[in-house]
């Protein structure tokens, strides 16, 4: 499911300003998202979620550093998981 990201505000994206999501793009955090014909980008939910856990973990005081790290293991954890499932 993908979901649609402007300037313009709303409940999704309250709080979160395009210059952060762009920053969030440019160091790996989030996939690059697509765009629709006319240039605007859609963000994937997993996408979404993950720019949710980043700043609630900000607001909670951890640094960026810290929740990359964490991320990278769980997914980590998660292609370990699917290459065990998939031996079996």
């Amino acid at each position: 499911m993908l979901k649609k990201m402007n300037k313009r505000p709303n409940k999704l994206w309250s709080n979160l300003q395009v210059d952060t999501v762009r920053d969030r793009e440019k160091t790996g955090f989030v996939d690059t998202p697509s765009r629709n014909e006319w240039g605007i980008r859609k963000y994937a939910g997993e996408s979404v979620e993950k720019l949710r856990v980043i700043r609630k973990a900000q607001s909670f005081g951890f640094s960026l550093r810290e929740i990359n790290r964490t991320l990278m293991r769980k997914s980590l954890r998660q292609s370990t998981r699917r290459e065990q499932r998939l031996g079996d």
